[in-house]
């Protein structure tokens, strides 16, 4: 089940969803980041990246 953790609402479904399944979750995991935006960009690019892969492979 995916759900929006900035969202008060989605995470109230989300909720609500698992106490009408009666589900008991044992383990959640919050997979929640921020990959880039405009102030914020990643160290490396995808080329970078594609060609470091294409020497290893």
């Amino acid at each position: 089940m995916a759900v929006d953790v900035t969202n008060s609402e989605s995470i109230e479904d989300l909720a609500n969803r698992l106490e009408f399944d009666g589900a008991h979750p044992n383990l959640i995991v919050n997979c929640a980041g921020l990959l880039h935006d405009r102030d914020l960009q990643p160290r490396k690019g995808l080329k970078t990246l594609l060609s470091a892969f294409a020497q290893v492979f």
